[in-house]
């Protein structure tokens, strides 16, 4: 999943064969940061305050990481749950998984 952070100018990327989440500059196309987040990422959302949420498909989970890459959040969704697709409100204060 790819998703366009407009007003921070970054393009956000779910790398499912790595496990990671990379955020990459949108003006100069370098990578900024690559991070560890779980197993099989699938898909990526922005929240109102700029978090970007991760369905985490192989660890039944939602992780939250902040513009930094720190790991700000890990909500389990329930064994077996296995999740693939997640969506804020247009406002982005409500996350769908």
């Amino acid at each position: 999943t790819i998703l366009c952070d407009a007003g921070a100018r970054r393009v956000w990327v779910a790398n499912p064969d790595s496990d990671t989440v990379s955020a990459i500059d949108a003006d100069t196309l370098a990578k900024e940061l690559e991070v560890a987040v779980c197993d099989d990422p699938r898909s990526l959302a922005r929240a109102a305050g700029g978090e970007i949420w991760v369905a985490c498909n192989g660890d039944d989970r939602v992780r939250v990481v902040g513009a930094d890459g720190a790991l700000l959040a890990s909500l389990p969704t329930g064994y077996g749950s296995a999740p693939i697709g997640i969506a804020a409100a247009p406002g982005g204060a409500t996350v769908y998984v």
